[in-house]
């Protein structure tokens, strides 16, 4: 009938880990709505407000994250005459 045969070759290691986190650290030339809003002590919510009502720059989402770009920001600073340190 079947004979037997040798799985000695076989193994049951588990494969590599790999790493699915994903950074949430700001592009170069960027900042993190929550962290705008924390300098600025008012709410993300607040700053993506005034954004579409044109109060304020635009913002980009990458991911699932908002980011301001810091010229821009600081550019919105100096037109309405505010000294912030970004």
């Amino acid at each position: 009938m079947f004979q037997s045969a040798s799985v000695s070759h076989i193994t049951t290691k588990s494969p590599p880990l790999v790493s699915m986190t994903v950074s949430n650290r700001a592009p170069e030339g960027y900042i993190r709505a929550s962290d705008l809003a924390r300098k600025l002590g008012v709410s993300s919510a607040s700053l993506r407000d005034w954004s579409s009502r044109g109060l304020f720059p635009n913002y980009r989402v990458i991911g699932k994250t908002a980011f301001y770009a810091i010229p821009e920001v600081r550019e919105y600073f100096m037109t309405v005459g505010a000294v912030v340190e970004i």
